[in-house]
């Protein structure tokens, strides 16, 4: 029962299991939901039931969460009711001293070196070897294998409980699968924190950062979550015994970076969004931003204000859905495979310091993958399209709608 995971969450246990719903509903309002349909099983849900790949409502869900999330989504959603099963619990600790110790000085490193132009592979590395510690945790070692026989592929399904028992066996291994599952955990929680303190000031959300109305009625949220960070790290700090210094690294202008920490980015003009991962800013210099996940940021935002002459109105107005940027336009590459042998005529570029001589010479590839310009074009899925035409200039609180 519910009750019982309370009492070992109490005990400073992490908790991992399936849960079923009957009959839950979003509660929070808006077009913002916290269950992702992607990772439900045995769902019964209308098709107006998703928006944007969230469940707003559910006639039968299961899912498989952890105490965090379970936090979440009873301040987020009500339900009739829910049952448990398959429960997991682990003792809770902080993760150990040199993994903490090695990603703080690569956070260090990245903060450093960013901005300095003569540093930037070093920055990116650093970079991408951060990201890493997170992406090593979660990395499946349970894959199936592909084969390949007498020129037929076929797929030789994994054996998952005796890989299981090998990657917990294995001497090699120094990382722990659930450790990334609580991670993401209070990733999402952290975010949510700020998106049901925002309520209807809120406007949009990414990974790690929320876009909203009405700031300074907020700041004392931000201020007071801001302070706890800080109370937690220096509990780690003294926890490991070390220093606190290290979390907070300076930038090229001398700028601290605090981990974890809420930061304002500034205040725009205008925005608009056409879902998640689309959306155009105008700033208070009246510049331009874009971000269009598979569109790089600067070639569609140039191809726009280059079509709209700079005009402020139209560049909003022409960034909507069906919006098509041209293959020479969109810094897109697309990939074509090559599976038959080929023998193109490769011209040997004339470069001076090599001293290349700009001949052609024939070369034979038994298959090979091209890069081409590719056309973009943005278009809403039409079920959301349709979930928000619902909206009509008020928003949805299933049973009760309310103007803006």
């Amino acid at each position: 029962t519910l009750e019982d995971l309370e009492k070992l969450i109490e005990r400073g246990r992490g908790v991992v299991f399936d849960i079923k719903f009957k009959n839950i509903k979003n509660k929070i309002g808006g077009t913002e939901a916290y269950i992702s349909l992607s990772q439900c099983f045995d769902v019964t849900i209308k098709p107006e039931g998703v928006a944007n790949g969230r469940v707003m409502e559910a006639e039968i869900l299961c899912t498989t969460i952890n105490e965090v999330d379970l936090r979440i989504i009873s301040r987020c959603y009500t339900w009739e009711i829910c049952s448990v099963r398959n429960v997991i619990g682990f003792p809770m600790n902080y993760l150990p001293k040199e993994f903490l110790a090695s990603m703080l000085e690569l956070y260090k490193l990245k903060t450093e070196l960013k901005g300095v132009e003569e540093k930037a592979v070093e920055y990116m590395r650093s970079k991408g070897m951060l990201n890493s510690c997170y992406g090593m945790c979660v990395t499946d070692f349970a894959k199936d294998t592909y084969t390949y026989k007498n020129g037929v592929w076929g797929i030789q399904k994994v054996d998952l409980k005796g890989k299981l028992d090998e990657y917990n066996k294995s001497k090699n291994r120094f990382l722990y699968y659930a450790w990334g599952i609580w991670i993401t955990a209070y990733a999402r929680r952290n975010l949510w924190m700020a998106i049901l303190e925002l309520r209807e000031d809120y406007v949009y959300s990414d990974t790690d950062s929320v876009k909203y109305l009405n700031p300074e009625k907020h700041q004392h949220f931000f201020d007071k979550y801001n302070i706890e960070i800080q109370r937690k790290l220096q509990a780690m700090a003294d926890y490991h015994g070390l220093d606190s210094v290290l979390f907070s690294p300076q930038t090229i202008k001398g700028e601290t970076k605090t981990l974890g920490i809420w930061e304002l980015e500034g205040i725009y003009k205008n925005f608009k969004t056409l879902g998640a991962k689309r959306y155009l800013v105008e700033k208070q210099d009246g510049s331009f931003e874009l971000t269009v996940a598979g569109l790089p940021k600067n070639k569609g935002m140039s191809f726009i204000i280059k079509e709209c002459n700079g005009i402020s109105d139209a560049v909003f107005d022409y960034f909507d859905d069906e919006l098509t940027v041209p293959a020479s336009e969109s810094g897109k590459l697309g990939h074509w495979y090559i599976d038959e042998e080929t023998s193109p005529a490769i011209k040997d570029d004339p470069i001076k310091e090599l001293r290349y001589k700009g001949k052609f010479v024939e070369v034979t590839a038994l298959s090979g993958v091209f890069l081409g310009e590719l056309e973009y074009t943005l278009s809403m899925a039409k079920r959301y399209i349709e979930f928000i035409e619902l909206f009509c200039g008020n928003y949805i609180d299933y049973g009760e709608i309310r103007g803006l």
